[in-house]
């Protein structure tokens, strides 16, 4: 169920956005808080809409990083029902 408005996710993926191959602290924090606080709560459009941006990245950043977004594009997953 969507609990949220449109403008709310459109902000959630500029932020997931951002975040796509930055080598810094900011992928862990930004997935990290939206698996915390949205569970449950997001569209399948926006849900399609991070997977996508997550596969069609040019590189996601460090191994590090990496396994941050293949640990949110798990809980993405789960979330589509």
């Amino acid at each position: 169920m969507n609990d949220i408005d449109n403008h709310l996710e459109a902000v959630l993926i500029s932020a997931v956005r951002y975040c796509i191959g930055r080598r810094t602290y900011m992928p862990e924090i930004v997935t990290e808080y939206i698996m915390h606080n949205f569970d449950g709560k997001l569209s399948k459009k926006t849900i399609g809409v991070m997977f996508r941006d997550i596969d069609e990245a040019h590189g996601l950043g460090d191994r590090c990083d990496v396994d941050v977004w293949m640990k949110f594009k798990a809980w993405l997953h789960k979330q589509e029902g």
